[in-house]
């Protein structure tokens, strides 16, 4: 649950740096490039540049495409909100209600994410008497 709390405060971030130095179209398109692009260098470095740590096949690309896609759509999320306040009214009306309720829809759906019990892959190497069954 942390790591996408990291990843929303970030990709928030990002949309907040865009607002204040960009304007327009292309900095709504940078505002979820730059969030989506990150997320990408990062899983890349991990894939290509970390040494390798066991478990299975490589997951890199649904990771990308899943967190990549919130990630964008925080920074496009906030964008919009920012730039209203910076500038003053742009036609993003309703802007922030929408902003507010698509990252509480999101943080609501992460809910179930959290851990609750030891996954299915945490007894790797364990003896199997200390397993509960």
């Amino acid at each position: 649950m942390i790591i996408w709390l990291f990843l929303l405060v970030l990709s928030a971030l990002a949309g907040v740096l865009c607002a204040c130095f960009l304007s327009g179209k292309f900095g709504l398109f940078m505002a979820g490039a730059v969030p989506w692009l990150g997320l990408l260098a990062w899983l890349l470095y991990l894939e290509y540049f970390v040494p390798y740590r066991g478990g299975g096949a490589s997951m890199w690309i649904i990771g990308q495409i899943f967190a990549g896609t919130i990630a964008a759509a925080t920074g496009v999320v906030i964008f919009p909100v920012i730039s209203s306040w910076i500038y003053g009214n742009l036609g993003y009306k309703y802007v922030g209600w929408v902003g507010a309720g698509i990252m509480l829809l999101i943080l609501i759906l992460l809910i179930p994410l959290r851990e609750k019990s030891p996954g299915v892959y945490d007894h790797v190497g364990a003896r199997p008497e200390d397993i509960p069954r």
